[in-house]
């Protein structure tokens, strides 16, 4: 294994691949492009450029060598640029969930020291409370663009190995989280030597980036791309929740490489024939999901890793016919399997689950107990099988396989893995215990409707009326992540004990208040056919006898992404929901607010249905309109037939048709050759003139799927996509053309091979290059809708292969 021993730090993974080819096509953020409108940064290049004037902003604010940078941006190539110019500046990054609540954000600025943050404008009104520099990347836009865009010189930056690249936060039994600090050298010989010896990741790769970026999981996604100069897929967090439509997503996306949950992977129902490399992580993998999954062209691999040890400490190469175990080591990290007295216990003997190496975490933050406690030092009597000194004790149970391979056998403490979140229950019990009226509590993970969830006993110090149950559930949203809200509130006279006097876990009660709404809103039931379909099938997802109409699915209700992708995908059995998507769940997340809008939509298409076919034509909803588009379809197919036959056929006739009438056969074949070299001008000429008569100018918005409008813009796209411009591209003649289609474009630029789609929407600045290969498109079918929109490039742009 060749590893590359002069790339120190994290970053430099990435500058790398920058010098190597700065052309290619670094972060692919179509899909949020598309929807906001607006253009996407790409290439290498561009992303080094961008970063490295980040990076001088944040060293005229302090921000030097072993400073800690807060992180609160959302999904975007700002994110990603915001990264590289921490670490470029000397800094490490601190990164934070945007939806974690303004408290929890707070106290991990607070504790981590942290002087100056990257966020958005948005964001820091909302979060941002103690922080004495907040730099908004979008407001300070245009001063940042000032500093200059070569490489800061590494020796006065002065980063070494030894220094932190980040430090991410993890549940913490104390009642606040813990930060975990991970030095440059751990990070980047993790890269190296999981993209070498395991994952493979080539410059062809597009790999989705899903996780959060104050999940270490980001950390395999983001860096293991960068440093095989691959493509960074950009999913949003509405993308990410989606489950059910999450395939579709990565099959338009060409996605080759995902790594999630076996959780987000049980919600995907559709085959991603394009995914080559899978890798499960962050819970414990059922073994019928690798048969589902596993094919001959495809690698699934169960990884597992504590975030002290730099995201994955082992692997296994999983197949369908072998039991799932949590594999091997990776290369430079030592996995040991030790009993009490840290002895080696032997294959088939449980023990605790310790990890040694270049891997491991410096420790805690303003931890240094909780370092001596978990990091430990051995004797010097320890077993000469075991080569560090210095090991981490990961609170897991496991054992050795007859074949060299772990079984993981669960936890030794409170700490439980749900849907792919670490979390301490103690930390939860800790939030609970501070609220009036709470004498004990205690947090377990038990069933309901099969899914695991979170619940919380409590004991009242008096009586149950002193309890404010819905107090208790806003104070725990207002400290903890929304993953490590309980779903239900259990009052109880007493814990349940084993004789030790230790709280028997395993006898507390069955949940009785799912579902119950402690705020005091109205309970109301459902008022119509549209509430009562909806209800039945939220009860039965969230196991609940009959939800109020007006209870979030989500704040008061105890649902998550998983249990909306449930939800979906049962309701879509319905025929009339078969439109329904996730998204429309966040958006509303109540039983009246979901049924009001599917109601509101399927009247707004219906009126528009009645716009498009005369009352007397209309037989049905449905059927009408789709066999008027069918009809409409195979007319224009028969029309693209003859423009496509049009460069054959054409010639062959006028040569004929002069010899027929006795012309001379030298000047009827000059003729006819004549015509052959001006049938490429005459269907350019075509596609112009039929744009301008079929559809005229395009116009942004919304229409619906198979209407006059759909079909008109079907007919005109499949027109220019008979007519190839390779023999345009790099000339100013391409210009000329997408001119005449009506796309406004600046002087001095440069038009690869490109396609230009909805062209009277896209505007391109001056001095802008796009390469070959890029796509403009403009527009996609979401829900049953054609959605086309705005795209526009600022002027001085460079733009690799991409598809906007």
């Amino acid at each position: 294994m060749q590893i590359d021993v002069g790339l120190h730090c994290l970053h430099q993974l990435f500058e790398a691949q920058a010098d190597r080819c700065p052309l290619a096509t670094a972060i692919d953020n179509s899909l949020g492009a598309m929807r906001e409108r607006r253009g996407a940064i790409i290439t290498y290049g561009e992303v080094e450029a961008k970063s490295n004037q980040l990076a001088y902003y944040l060293r005229r604010h302090g921000v030097v060598s072993g400073a800690r940078v807060g992180l609160l941006i959302r999904r975007s190539p700002e994110l990603y640029i915001a990264i590289l110019a921490i670490l470029k500046a000397g800094g490490a990054y601190v990164p934070l969930d945007p939806e974690y609540p303004a408290d929890r954000i707070d106290y991990i600025l607070a504790d981590c020291s942290v002087r100056v943050i990257l966020t958005t404008g948005d964001l820091a009104k909302e979060k941002v409370i103690g922080v004495t520099d907040v730099i908004c990347v979008d407001l300070q836009a245009g001063e940042i663009a000032l500093e200059s865009t070569l490489r800061l010189d590494r020796t006065v930056v002065g980063t070494t190995e030894r220094d932190l690249s980040y430090i991410i936060y993890t549940s913490g039994s104390t009642g606040r989280p813990k930060g975990v600090e991970i030095e440059h050298r751990s990070s980047t010989n993790y890269i190296q030597v999981v993209n070498e010896s395991v994952y493979q990741i080539q410059p062809h790769d597009r790999v989705y980036q899903g996780f959060s970026i104050a999940f270490d999981a980001s950390v395999e996604e983001v860096w293991c791309t960068f440093a095989a100069g691959a493509t960074l897929v950009v999913g949003s967090m509405e993308q990410t929740r989606s489950g059910v439509d999450l395939a579709q997503l990565l099959n338009q996306q060409q996605v080759t490489v995902l790594s999630c949950v076996p959780t987000l992977l049980t919600m995907m129902e559709v085959e991603v024939p394009t995914i080559r490399l899978l890798i499960l992580g962050g819970e414990q993998c059922p073994q019928e999901l690798v048969a589902r999954w596993c094919n001959p062209h495809r690698r699934v691999l169960n990884t597992y890793g504590p975030t002290e040890a730099t995201v994955v400490s082992t692997y296994q190469e999983c197949q369908p016919e072998r039991a799932i175990t949590i594999g091997k080591a990776l290369p430079t990290y030592y996995v040991y399997i030790l009993d009490e007295d840290l002895q080696l216990c032997p294959p088939g003997v449980e023990g605790e689950i310790h990890i040694g190496g270049i891997c491991l975490a410096r420790g805690y933050v303003n931890r240094p107990d909780l370092t001596a406690e978990k990091f430990i030092h051995l004797a010097e009597h320890k077993s000469p099988k075991i080569i560090p000194n210095r090991l981490y004790k990961t609170g897991d149970l496991g054992s050795w396989t007859e074949d060299g391979e772990i079984q993981f056998l669960g936890r030794i403490d409170g700490q439980v893995k749900l849907r792919g979140f670490r979390i301490e229950l103690s930390e939860i019990e800790s939030v609970i215990m501070q609220c009036a009226g709470v004498s004990a509590a205690v947090v377990a993970v038990k069933k309901v409707a099969q899914i695991d969830r979170l619940i919380a006993y409590l004991v009242p110090r008096q009586s149950f009326a002193e309890l404010d149950l819905g107090g208790i559930f806003e104070t725990m949203r207002s400290r903890l992540p929304a993953y490590m809200v309980p779903t239900s509130l259990e009052v109880l006279i007493s814990l349940p004990t084993l004789p030790s006097g230790k709280v028997d876990r395993k006898s507390l009660p069955a949940p009785q208040n799912i579902g119950i709404n402690f705020h005091g809103s109205s309970q109301r039931q459902p008022t119509n056919e549209l509430e009562s379909k909806i209800a039945f099938v939220w009860a039965e997802v969230l196991g609940i006898s009959s939800p109020a109409i007006d209870a979030d699915f989500f704040q008061e209700l105890g649902g998550h992404s998983l249990l909306a992708a449930m939800a979906v995908s049962k309701l879509r059995e319905i025929p009339q929901f078969q439109d329904l998507a996730v998204l429309d769940f966040y958006q509303h997340s109540t039983i009246s607010a979901l049924a009001t809008e599917l109601s509101t939509r399927w009247q707004h298409l219906a009126t528009i249905d009645r716009e498009i076919i005369p009352t007397e034509q209309r037989e049905s909803p449905t059927s009408k309109p789709r066999s008027i588009s069918n009809l409409w379809s195979a007319i224009g197919i028969y029309c693209l037939y003859f423009i496509h036959g049009l460069p054959i056929v054409f010639p062959y006739y006028i040569f004929d048709t002069l010899q027929d009438n006795s012309w001379n056969e030298y000047v009827a074949l000059g003729i006819s050759g004549i015509t052959l070299i001006s049938t490429y001008p005459i269907l350019l000429s075509i596609s112009i003139v039929l744009k301008w008569l079929v559809i005229g100018t395009y116009k942004s918005g919304s229409y619906p799927l198979w209407g006059s409008y759909y079909w008109r813009f079907w007919f005109v796209l499949q027109v220019h996509g008979l007519i190839s411009l390779d023999p345009l591209a790099g000339s100013p003649l391409l210009n000329i053309y997408y001119r005449l289609l009506g796309t406004k474009i600046g002087r001095d630029v440069y038009l690869g091979g490109i396609e230009i789609i909805a062209a009277d929407l896209v505007t391109i600045g001056s001095n802008t290059s796009i390469n070959d290969g890029a796509s403009l498109v403009g527009y996609e079918v979401v829900n049953g809708r054609l959605e086309i929109g705005n795209i526009k490039i600022d002027r001085d742009c460079f733009i690799g292969t991409n598809t906007m």
